[in-house]
């Protein structure tokens, strides 16, 4: 299972190619935004989140990973002998908890708008479109 914190333009773009590349493998997507992808139009947010919804990512809104542990259990690594594996168990501040066998923090920067903020103009949805 993997886990992908953060619902930004990285963490989609992750939990995208991830489910596009591993369509049998769980996939959870967490961010504290009451929506994915917060910077984009809101059709965009609804496509995006359809098209990943489709392909079995369990998508976890307005939450926040508060808490993450590892613990060692016996298990297999692909197709080897038995070994011990590591299992990240994260609670979320609702009290959701999430295990996986790898986690990505894409938490974090906002896009630099600063350089072009005269090129853009704000549209009333929110969007932001060449002038």
């Amino acid at each position: 299972a993997v886990a992908v914190v953060g619902g930004g333009l990285v963490g989609v773009e992750l939990a995208a190619e991830l489910a596009h590349g591993y369509p049998s493998k769980p996939i959870t997507l967490v961010t504290k935004s009451p929506t994915i992808l917060p910077d984009f139009p809101p059709r965009a947010q609804k496509k995006v989140h359809e098209w990943l919804v489709k392909r079995k990512v369990t998508i976890i809104t307005s939450d926040a990973i508060v808490a993450s542990s590892t613990s060692t259990q016996p298990g297999k690594k692909d197709k080897s002998e038995d070994q011990e594996v590591d299992i990240i168990t994260m609670k979320t501040s609702k009290g959701t908890e999430i295990k996986a066998d790898i986690s990505f923090d894409c938490t974090g920067g906002k896009f630099g708008w600063g350089i072009l903020e005269n090129s853009f103009k704000t549209n009333n949805d929110g969007s932001r479109t060449f002038k």
